[in-house]
Formats: C-alpha cells, sequence, structure tokens
C-alpha cells in the first residue's frame, strides 16, 4: 500500500497492491488499484486498476506474478508540478523491474 497525491486534488489518495488478481484468464497476476479522495473520503469512483497487458504498462500478465506486491510512491523529481507516480515491483520473470504508473488523477 502506498499513499500520495495522484489525482488532482490536494488530498492523499491510496495505491493499493492486489498480487493475487487474477487478469483475464491469468490466475495471481497482480494489480495494483489506485482510489482517489474526496472530500467525502477514500472512493472507489474514478478509480484504476493497473496490471500487466493494459495499455500504459509493459509486459504480459504471467499466473503468479504478484505485480503490485511491493508498492511506492514518488514525485520523480518533478518538484510536485504534477501527481505523484504509483510504482509497482516484482513480477516471477522480471523481478528487478520497476513499473511507474501515470494516473490520470480523478
Amino acid at each position: 500500500m502506498a499513499t500520495a497525491n495522484f489525482g488532482r486534488g490536494s488530498d492523499a489518495d491510496l495505491a493499493v497492491g492486489v498480487e493475487g488478481e487474477d487478469v483475464g484468464s491469468v490466475e495471481n497476476a497482480g494489480a495494483v488499484s489506485v482510489l482517489y479522495d474526496f472530500p467525502s473520503g477514500i472512493s472507489r469512483t474514478g478509480a484504476q486498476l493497473w496490471h500487466q497487458g493494459r495499455a500504459g504498462v509493459e509486459g504480459d500478465p504471467e499466473e503468479f506474478d504478484e505485480f503490485g506486491s511491493a508498492l511506492a510512491a514518488a514525485d520523480f523529481g518533478l518538484g510536485g508540478r504534477r501527481p505523484t507516480s504509483p510504482s509497482a515491483y516484482r513480477t516471477r520473470t522480471t523481478s528487478s523491474r520497476v513499473w511507474t504508473l501515470r494516473t490520470r488523477g480523478r
């Protein structure tokens, strides 16, 4: 789990690793769910689900990849001018890879 401002508001949003998520027919490939904070609290409204095989995420999902089993959030040197991006680490075949997920905001 990682928290940061992934959206356009000033509140902290939430990225949650769903390492056991099935992607299509691929069991336990893993994913990252990004939930945005609104004045009423964290909401599924506008949530995004990121996984390999989705546009913007390199690679193909594989069984038991555990994509999203480790998360971090960072500004990547942009000085706060753009939303922070969650990053996912680890899959079964590329254990030293980091994916930066470019969220669209809420």
